[in-house]
């Protein structure tokens, strides 16, 4: 059985379309008002017991009706057609509700509608540009359990037919074949133009960097180097383009405001900060104070680490606001403070940050950011807390990464430079000074390690743009 869909200005057009390639014998499936026209779904060697109830209908058609085809036609795109006889002189016959139009019917009036209109309605909808036949719905085709009530007859799905069901599949498979093969033509014609560039920019994608930061650092490719020496410039463009934070907190001191979403490693920052401060500096020198009265235990998780290191440990709430604890703890030299970590979502998170943004004492601000997280929830955490005008970056959670390029994305596209890099848990020596060119040599062993693909047709567009822009 072939199954093809037809398309005209009008259902006349159509018709006449399936007629050259299919013949009178063809069966119409389906026909609906589309953008710009009509569309027909028909069927040249249908098989009738294929056809749900609800798609048949039962017409008589006389032989005095083949005198009028153009008023014929305009009945037939108002009412549900009905199959013609095989010859100019028989009489169809009903085959309860079996039988179908011929295209011949269709085209030329040889079917009638048991409701007739006037002359004054035909000449009303000769001047329509766009006309669809709405069959009738029979006390049968409500009963059939393919019967769609929400689904008018004009917009009837065929899905449950096997043949268009296989047609479907067979062409979804062919859009995959034909995608893949334009992908290898794509990617294949720029490697032969441009080979330095190509293997720049795989290597680059491997990283997982995005697509405008390889694109970005494109321009840096030398092709007058051999592949090796082209590919460590390239590093070394984005290392000094990476930036980073030059003084450290642990020399200089201050006030230190940590955020971040949950779970992304504030508290123990904190103490791997402050283990570090104390070692230098002496215990009296650095107090603890947390804003998070959120979660269950926060402050007793914070409080832990104080004991431990013998340090203050102070809660802000109504009766002790922020203000109160930095005029208490004003002889120290260094104080951290811990924040809850919430959703966007969270009315409550904007509040959480009042007391420090407004606070008078110059307070900074310290992204925490895990390098296990994805790019889109990166850029979600990084436009969360964008708000409040973050000073610097920290790394957390190296250890646990397979790909540093997603990080190192964001980085470069807010310009917010890092401060500090952990990777493990134990205090205070899994932390570290941040340096790009740390930063990038890890990016590049974590690539070596954990191989991952690329998508040259993704790339071979991306570069199509930059050139063209």
């Amino acid at each position: 059985m072939k199954i093809r869909r037809f398309y005209g200005s009008n259902i006349r057009i159509a018709l006449r379309e399936v007629v050259e390639e299919f013949g009178e014998d063809a069966a119409i499936l389906s026909n609906k008002k589309v953008a710009g026209g009509v569309e027909v779904i028909a069927a040249l060697d249908y098989d009738e017991s294929l056809t749900p109830a609800a798609m048949q209908s039962s017409m008589e058609a006389t032989e005095s009706a083949s005198k009028s085809k153009s008023e014929s036609f305009e009945q037939m795109a108002l009412a549900p057609g009905s199959e013609s006889a095989e010859t100019g002189h028989s009489e169809p016959k009903d085959i309860g509700g079996e039988n179908r139009p011929s295209l011949s019917s269709l085209l030329n009036g040889k079917h009638t509608n048991p409701t007739q209109v006037d002359k004054s309605t035909i000449q009303s909808l000769r001047a329509e540009t766009q006309i669809e036949a709405e069959p009738a719905q029979s006390a049968e085709q409500i009963s059939s359990p393919f019967y769609n009530e929400q689904t008018s007859p004009g917009k009837l799905e065929w899905s449950l037919d096997p043949s268009l069901q296989a047609m479907k599949e067979e062409l979804g498979l062919m859009r995959v074949m034909m995608s893949e093969q334009l992908k290898g033509i794509a990617w294949n014609r720029f490697a032969e133009k441009d080979p330095m560039s190509a293997m720049v920019m795989r290597r680059l994608s491997a990283l997982g960097l995005t697509n405008e930061v390889v694109n970005s650092l494109l321009p840096y490719v030398n092709t007058k180097l051999d592949s090796e020496c082209a590919w460590q410039q390239v590093l070394a463009v984005m290392a000094k383009s990476l930036p980073v934070a030059n003084n450290e907190l642990i020399e200089n001191g201050g006030i230190y405001a940590f955020m971040g979403p949950t779970g992304v490693g504030k508290t123990t920052t904190i103490a791997k900060l402050a283990a570090r401060f104390v070692i230098k500096h002496g215990a009296d020198s650095v107090a603890l104070i947390t804003t998070d009265n959120y979660r269950i235990s926060a402050y007793e998780q914070l409080a832990t680490f104080g004991r431990l290191l013998k340090l203050p440990c102070a809660k802000i709430n109504e009766q002790t606001p922020l203000e109160n604890l930095l005029k208490k703890f004003a002889d120290k030299k260094l104080i951290l403070i811990d924040t809850a970590g919430m959703s966007s979502e969270d009315p409550q998170l904007m509040g959480q940050f009042e007391e420090i943004v407004a606070s008078r004492k110059p307070i900074r601000k310290l992204l925490l950011m895990s390098a296990a997280c994805q790019e889109a929830v990166l850029l979600q955490s990084m436009a969360l807390f964008s708000r409040f005008s973050p000073d610097a970056v920290v790394i957390t959670k190296l250890d646990e990464a397979v790909s540093l390029g997603e990080v190192i994305s964001v980085i470069l596209k807010h310009l917010v430079p890092v401060l500090y890099t952990t990777d493990g848990q134990r205090i205070p020596e899994d932390i570290r000074v941040a340096r790009s060119h740390h930063l990038v040599s890890k990016a590049v062993w974590l690539a070596n390690k954990y191989t991952r693909s690329t998508d040259e047709w993704n790339l071979a567009q991306n570069v199509q743009q930059v050139k063209a822009g």
